[in-house]
């Protein structure tokens, strides 16, 4: 009789741990081509058909194709970069399968704008077009990586080390 009432309390617990977990698992949509293309590092070369480091700014943006990205900008008259980050989206119209890309920063400000958005054949090149200023037109390529001495020279906060705040780029 002890060995039945030991077998069944055993028995009863391995069913107590292995019951079915009421927690419903998050589904993670499969990331669109667009996404899967953008996903990367990319860095500013020309804005409105200048090139940007002739000012001193600097941009880099590293896109994850499920839908966050990092901005490391430096600004104009700025020595150190401040880092910026939230989630994007991207759309096309079916008419015309042109991509759109907006995005808001974790601070729960949008980005100033939506752009239009193309890349290359060879995912080497990604232009950025604003939507609402046309001649606004942002033009970066791929980069294996952000270069360490970008991540070695980060401000603490969006008004770099105490010079004027820095305005988001996007």
């Amino acid at each position: 009789m002890k060995k039945l009432a030991i077998i069944a309390s055993l028995l009863l617990a391995v069913v107590a741990l292995t019951a079915c977990n009421d927690k419903k698992e998050e589904v993670v949509p499969e990331p669109s081509a667009i996404d899967k293309a953008i996903d990367g590092v990319w860095h500013l070369q020309s804005f409105a058909g200048e090139q940007p480091s002739a000012s001193g700014l600097d941009i880099y943006i590293k896109f994850s194709k499920l839908g966050t990205f990092v901005i490391y900008q430096k600004g104009v008259n700025h020595v150190r970069y401040v880092k910026l980050d939230g989630t994007f989206v991207t759309a096309t119209t079916s008419a015309d399968n042109v991509y759109t890309i907006s995005g808001v920063y974790s601070s729960g400000e949008a980005w100033s704008n939506v752009y239009s958005l193309t890349i290359d054949s060879e995912h080497k090149q990604l232009t950025l077009t604003n939507n609402a200023e046309a001649s606004d037109v942002s033009i970066y390529v791929r980069e294996e990586y952000i270069p360490a001495s970008v991540l070695a020279n980060l401000a603490a906060d969006s008004r770099a080390d105490g010079e004027e705040e820095i305005v988001p780029f996007l």
